[in-house]
C-alpha cells in the first residue's frame, strides 16, 4: 500500500502529519509523493480562519480530482470538528481530528495504533516549501520566530482550558491534556545529545502546561533552565493569560537564563516578545 500525506496549519497540525507517517511507515506502508499513486491520501486541515479553511479545501479538492480510482481519501486536523458539512461533496472519506487521533484506526488497519506512536520533533516538511496563507512584512523578531521553527520541536500540550467565544480550535482540540515532565525532559535532553540549540516549544497553549495536573509552567521552566547546554527556546502560543497570571515568576526565570530564551509568541493579534 502506498499513502499520501499532506497539511495546511499550524506546527502542531505539521506534527500530527508526521506522526501519521512515521505510523505508517513503522507498521510497512510506503510514502508516496505522488498522488496518483498513493492507495490512501490522507490531509491534515486547518479551519482557524476562513482563509486557512478554504484554502485547505481547496487542497483536498485538488488532491481528491487527481486521485486514482478506488483511493481512499481521509481527512484529518481541525477542519472535520469544526465544521464537516463542507466535506459533504466530496463523497464516502474518513475523518479523524486532533483529539481523536486513534479515529485514524479505523481506516488504515494496520497491526498497531497510532497512538503507540509517540509525537515526533522534526518533520519532513520543515524544509519544504508548502502552502502559505500570509506573506506579509515580518519583523526581525517574527523572522528569528519563523526559523525557529525548523528548529527541534517539542509539543508539550494539546487543547485548552479556555471557552473563548470567538475561538473554534477547541472544537477539534478539546480539553488541556498536559504530556508529562519527565517526557518533556528526555525529549528536550534528546534534542541536546543530537546536537540541537533551537528549541521550537509547541502546544495548544504553552502557557497552561500542568495546569489539568497540579502544576504549572513555571515548574517546567525550572526544570528546563537547569540543564546545562547551548540552547535557545522558542514558546508557541503562550497565552496572555497564563503570561499575566505568572508573569513576575516567569519574568524572573526569563531574566536570569536570558542566553537560553529566543521569541515568546503571546496571542494577542501576533505578539512577539524578543529577549
Amino acid at each position: 500500500m502506498k499513502y499520501l500525506v499532506d497539511f495546511i496549519g499550524c506546527e502542531k497540525r505539521k506534527l500530527d502529519a508526521q506522526r501519521v507517517i512515521d505510523h505508517i511507515s513503522s507498521n510497512g506502508g510506503q510514502i508516496t509523493e505522488e498522488v496518483e499513486r498513493a492507495d490512501v491520501i490522507i490531509v491534515v486541515t486547518c479551519a482557524y480562519t476562513h482563509t486557512f479553511e478554504d484554502a485547505s479545501l481547496v487542497k483536498v479538492k485538488e488532491l481528491n480530482n487527481k486521485k486514482k480510482e478506488g483511493a481512499k481519501l481521509i481527512i484529518g486536523g481541525c477542519l472535520p470538528s469544526i465544521d464537516s458539512s463542507k466535506l459533504d461533496d466530496l463523497g464516502d472519506l474518513g475523518v479523524f481530528s486532533p483529539r481523536s487521533m486513534e479515529d485514524l484506526d479505523q481506516y488504515l488497519n494496520l497491526p498497531t495504533s497510532i497512538i503507540d506512536t509517540p509525537d515526533p520533533n522534526k518533520t519532513i516538511y520543515d524544509h519544504r516549501e508548502w502552502t502559505k496563507i500570509h506573506e506579509d512584512f515580518k519583523t526581525p523578531a517574527l523572522e528569528e520566530y519563523e526559523t525557529a521553527k525548523k528548529g527541534f520541536k517539542i509539543k508539550i500540550n494539546s487543547g485548552c482550558l479556555g471557552n473563548c467565544s470567538y475561538c473554534v480550535i477547541k472544537k477539534a482540540t478539546g480539553k488541556l491534556r498536559s504530556k508529562p515532565l519527565d517526557h518533556i525532559i528526555e525529549e528536550f535532553k534528546l534534542g541536546l545529545s543530537k546536537g540541537e540549540e533551537i528549541f521550537f516549544i509547541t502546544g495548544g497553549d504553552t502557557g497552561a502546561w500542568g495546569m489539568d495536573d497540579h502544576s504549572n509552567i513555571v515548574n517546567l521552566l525550572t526544570e528546563i533552565f537547569k540543564i546545562d547546554g547551548e540552547y535557545k527556546l522558542f514558546f508557541h502560543d503562550f497565552n496572555i493569560h497564563w503570561f499575566i497570571r505568572s508573569r513576575d515568576e516567569v519574568l524572573e526565570l526569563f531574566s536570569h537564563n536570558r542566553a537560553h530564551l529566543g521569541c515568546i509568541c503571546l496571542p494577542v493579534n501576533q505578539v512577539v516578545i524578543r529577549s
